[in-house]
């Protein structure tokens, strides 16, 4: 039965069914320029442990800058005050009107006039609105340099430096924006599957030549003389390195120092 696979977006794990048992994966997220310096048999290898998925450069990047504006509006009611003006005014019009043994005129009734006619004028009120925009300058994954604007209903942004999904805005792991093709692939223990390629000795003498210069030297055919390790055997021997929180993984000299390892003993 082939696995079927539910992935929604931006949960940490997928579901899979397989013969009617659910299980998790956990989701791994990988520029698309680390995956594609990857060997397809390290592709296979980190797709049977993990869900896959790959971002294209554009589509995360750095925050280098960013600026707020308020662009909030204040609430109005003076559609609730001309209203509640306008009906008591009204009252005392009526109350007043005609000969003077025809007044009838009520404080109590004056204000539930007013009253009345400011709960009518409040429907041409706005409420206030609460708005920051947010231009933020970012590097994308491509190295290209763009604006994006985000707006909410208070002043908080994102810090400086985080990495970020650009659509929608959102903060994912600092990984994903700064780690090489090394780190990554010690971080997920596939350094072994990925040998240094052979260091090509050229300044090394033939065996005949050997054994001429050691006739010359007056030393027998099979001894010969003891010379300080070349550098390019040095960086080319195998060492345990370790590159950050990752297990130790055992590689050349060279990648590791390269890399930004540590050498262990």
């Amino acid at each position: 039965m082939r696995d079927m696979k539910r992935l929604r977006y931006g949960v940490p794990a997928i579901l899979f069914a397989y013969s009617g048992i659910l299980f998790a994966a956990e989701l791994l997220t990988v520029p698309q320029h680390l995956w594609d310096s990857l060997q397809p048999e390290q592709k296979t290898l980190l797709s049977e442990r993990f869900v896959i998925n790959v971002m294209a450069g554009s589509t995360y990047g750095i925050i280098l800058d960013a600026q707020t504006l308020n662009e909030s509006t204040p609430g109005t009611n003076a559609g609730s005050r001309l209203g509640a003006a306008y009906g008591s005014s009204m009252y005392v019009d009526r109350a007043f009107s005609g000969s003077p043994q025809n007044w009838n005129y009520s404080a109590t009734n004056n204000l539930t006039a007013g009253l009345v006619g400011g709960i009518i004028g409040s429907l041409a009120d706005k409420p206030a609105q609460a708005l920051f925009r947010t231009r933020y300058t970012i590097k994308n994954g491509n190295g290209e340099v763009n604006y994006v604007e985000e707006g909410k209903a208070n002043a908080f942004r994102h810090s400086v430096g985080l990495c970020m999904a650009l659509a929608p805005l959102r903060p994912i792991g600092l990984d994903t924006c700064g780690m090489t093709r090394e780190q990554f692939l010690a971080k997920h223990n596939l350094l072994a599957k990925s040998p240094p390629p052979p260091v090509v000795r050229t300044d090394e003498p033939s065996k005949a030549q050997a054994k001429h210069d050691n006739s010359e030297a007056g030393l027998s055919p099979t001894s010969s003389a003891v010379a300080s390790p070349d550098a390019s055997v040095v960086r080319g021997e195998m060492v345990r390195c370790k590159f950050g929180l990752a297990s130790p993984v055992r590689v050349s000299r060279a990648t590791c120092e390269d890399a930004g390892g540590a050498v262990l003993p």
